[in-house]
């Protein structure tokens, strides 16, 4: 806008000095000083919308950089915790082998102006291929665990028919259901902690890429009010 405006003053002061050096009538002298009036009005008016566009840029500017700021503490917080979660995945052969460097602020806010498929969503989907495939895991070893009961329950029944072989069944009995209860402790507990890491994790993950994704698009929407803005005052 300033060389708009630059050029405009230029071109002003040769055509006054075209004007003094040629010879005219009157009405064509009339018809250049109405133009000559034409085209300083204009110069001015560019003047106070230049003026009021710096204004305008001069507003928004600290919003800008404060949504920004406040955006770029939040996806650093967010990015330490999906670490972490990652780190919890012993299962992910190529986790030690993530660069997330790729996954920083400037890169990831970069990728996602190019497309909202990016390596950040690509991430999250594999996390949570891996937390569906554990489940899957742990309910396979749980159906493990309920056809190993119903055998334990035959070998009972059979026991309780079949007494003078009630102390060897006993004593089978009793070790099969010390190391089933163990077993079935344990499928419990490693379930019962997955679950709450999952559902914690995956929650906070998703809420904290909603809040992301909706700042950057109020970011972005402030540059390209910017963008328009100049855009309209060169335009005129």
């Amino acid at each position: 806008m300033v060389e708009t405006l630059s050029k405009l003053d230029s071109e002003n002061i040769k055509k006054e000095e075209f004007i003094r050096h040629q010879t005219m009538s009157g009405e064509e002298a009339r018809t250049l000083i109405v133009k000559r009036k034409t085209l300083k009005e204009q110069l001015n008016s560019a003047r106070d919308q230049n003026y009021e566009a710096d204004k305008k840029k001069s507003e928004l500017e600290p919003r800008f950089y404060k949504k920004s700021a406040e955006l770029r503490f939040e996806y650093k917080a967010f990015l330490t915790s999906l670490q972490d979660f990652c780190s919890s995945f012993h299962s992910l052969n190529n986790v030690q082998g993530i660069k997330w460097s790729e996954y920083e602020y400037d890169a990831a806010s970069q990728e996602f102006i190019n497309s909202p498929r990016n390596k950040l969503t690509e991430l999250i989907d594999m996390l949570k291929k891996e937390t569906e495939r554990i489940t899957r895991t742990l309910e396979d070893t749980a159906r493990d665990l309920q056809s190993a009961k119903q055998d334990l329950e035959f070998i009972q029944a059979k026991r309780r028919s079949v007494k003078e072989e009630e102390q060897e069944q006993s004593n089978l009995v009793v070790q099969w259901k010390a190391k089933q209860w163990d077993v079935e402790n344990k499928y419990l507990e490693q379930k019962k902690s997955l679950e709450k890491v999952y559902n914690d994790v995956l929650a906070a993950t998703y809420d904290k890429i909603a809040k992301l994704y909706t700042k950057f698009n109020e970011i972005m929407k402030c540059k390209e009010e910017l963008k328009d803005l100049g855009e309209h005052i060169l335009a005129e």
